[in-house]
């Protein structure tokens, strides 16, 4: 009996240690090994990174601190990393993928993968105090503003300016998350004065990119809640 028709005969005589195998690492590595902190590239302080997840490679991986990522969270990468940004909120079944293959000729789609040729690698970066809603997917070389809003099931392939609400697939700013007062207000409770974006700066975002396009945000907290607030950061 040659090795392969021993292997075939072992599988089915034997499938359900075959099956316990896969099970047992199913588990590590989605459920052990994404809370294994320091195999990352950082992993900030009160940041979390729910199970189960399925990471790649945990090292192209950098949370900022106060970083929330829900379960069944899927990264794929070769080389480009994803970087996350402090306050920032990642939905349940968010994609993230910072590497592509690129068809080329005489090799199969089933060889692209493994054999990483032509790979398409850039990084991703997600802004400080951004919502990334469930089931959303992000692609190479996208990069969200601080304080965006994705919505669920949407599509990210391009860059986004700061306090950007973007939905679809791909993903289109169909408004501002606040106005420049409740920007500046905002920042003024959760930053530092050196990590404020100033007003002209907000001027000329909004200039660009939200001149006919409202804001959806609220401003009502009361006195009390903005102290209390503010002892959290």
């Amino acid at each position: 009996m040659n090795k392969s028709n021993l292997k075939q005969s072992i599988k089915q005589h034997f499938g359900i240690l075959f099956r316990l195998r896969d099970a047992y690492h199913a588990i590590i590595n989605n459920y052990y090994a994404p809370l294994q902190k320091y195999k990352y590239g950082s992993f900030g302080k009160n940041s979390m990174m729910q199970i189960p997840a399925s990471i790649s490679d945990r090292g192209l991986i950098y949370l900022d601190d106060y970083v929330r990522v829900r379960n069944n969270f899927c990264f794929d990468g070769f080389r480009g990393k994803l970087i996350i940004k402090k306050y920032t909120a990642i939905g349940r079944n968010a994609v993230v993928v910072t590497s592509n293959h690129t068809k080329t000729v005489g090799v199969g789609q089933f060889y692209l993968g493994p054999l990483h040729t032509n790979d398409n690698c850039k990084d991703i970066t997600i802004g400080e105090d951004v919502w990334v809603g469930a089931n959303c997917t992000l692609l190479p070389g996208c990069k969200i503003g601080r304080g965006c809003l994705i919505g669920a099931c949407s599509m990210v392939n391009k860059e986004l300016p700061p306090y950007a609400v973007a939905v679809g697939c791909p993903a289109k700013i169909i408004a501002s998350c606040f106005t420049i007062d409740e920007i500046i207000k905002h920042e003024e409770i959760i930053y530092a004065p050196e990590e404020r974006i100033s007003r002209a700066e907000l001027e000329s975002i909004f200039e660009t990119y939200y001149t006919d396009k409202k804001s959806i945000g609220k401003d009502n907290l009361t006195e009390t809640d903005i102290l209390r607030i503010k002892s959290l950061y």
